[in-house]
C-alpha cells in the first residue's frame, strides 16, 4: 500500500501515465480527423497544431519518461516503452489513418456534393462563369469550383492555401491520374487534377487530390 515502506507506485497510476494516454488518444483521433481540420482552420494553424502534437509534445513525454526512467528503472520502464511503441505505431500507419480520414470527411459531405453535382449539371448553380469557364460559389459552408464545359468538373475545396492544396474532385470521366506537365505553355486554364500532384479515387466519379495550388 502507499505509504508502506519500500512501496512503489506503479507507474500506471501516475501523472505521467495519465498524460502519456491522453496524448495517444488525441494523437490517434487527430490523424482522423485531419481532413476535417484542413477545411476549419487555416493552414498556419493546422501547421501550428501538427507540430506541437507530433513534435512538441512527444519529446516532452521523452525526457519526462526518461527522467522517472532513471529514477525507477524497474517501476517506470513501461511508461517509455508505450510511448515509443505508440510513435512508431502512428508513424508506420500515418497514411492508413490519414486515408481513413478522408474517407470520413468525404462520407460525411457526400449527399451535399451530390446536390451541388445535380444543380451543376442542370445549371441551377448561382454564378457567372470567368473567362476560364470555371465559376465558385458556397452552400451550407461548401466551398465548390464549377467547370460546364464539358465534361463536367467540379472542385469540393478543402484547403487551398499557398503551400497546401487539397480537394475532392467530381469528373464525369472518372478519377484520372495527374498528367506530366505540358511540354509547351497553353493559354488554357489548367483543371484542378492538372495543377494536383497527386491523385486518389473516393468514390464513383469523385477522387481526392493533393498537392500545390
Amino acid at each position: 500500500m502507499a505509504g508502506t515502506p519500500g512501496f512503489q507506485t506503479p507507474v500506471w497510476r501516475t501523472l505521467l501515465a495519465k498524460t502519456l494516454a491522453v496524448w495517444m488518444v488525441i494523437a490517434l483521433v487527430s490523424f482522423l480527423a485531419a481532413a476535417r481540420l484542413t477545411e476549419l482552420l487555416p493552414v498556419w494553424a493546422f501547421s501550428a497544431f501538427i507540430v506541437m502534437l507530433y513534435l512538441v509534445a512527444p519529446v516532452a513525454l521523452l525526457a519526462w519518461s526518461t527522467a522517472m526512467l532513471i529514477r525507477r528503472p524497474r517501476v517506470n520502464w513501461p511508461a517509455l516503452a508505450a510511448l515509443l511503441t505508440c510513435c512508431v505505431g502512428l508513424f508506420a500507419s500515418e497514411r492508413m489513418l490519414f486515408d481513413a480520414g478522408v474517407h470520413l470527411n468525404f462520407l460525411s459531405h457526400r449527399s451535399a456534393y451530390d446536390r451541388i453535382v445535380a444543380d451543376a449539371r442542370f445549371g441551377r448553380l448561382d454564378g457567372s462563369p470567368d473567362a476560364t469557364g470555371r465559376m465558385s460559389g458556397e452552400r451550407d459552408g461548401i466551398r465548390y469550383i464549377v467547370d460546364r464545359r464539358a465534361p463536367l468538373e467540379l472542385e469540393f475545396v478543402w484547403s487551398r492555401e499557398d503551400s497546401m492544396m487539397l480537394s475532392v474532385i467530381y469528373d464525369e470521366r472518372g478519377c484520372p491520374r495527374p498528367p506530366a506537365p505540358p511540354q509547351r505553355p497553353s493559354a488554357k486554364a489548367p483543371t484542378a487534377v492538372q495543377r494536383a500532384g497527386a491523385s486518389h479515387h473516393l468514390a464513383d466519379h469523385y477522387c481526392l487530390i493533393q498537392g500545390i495550388a
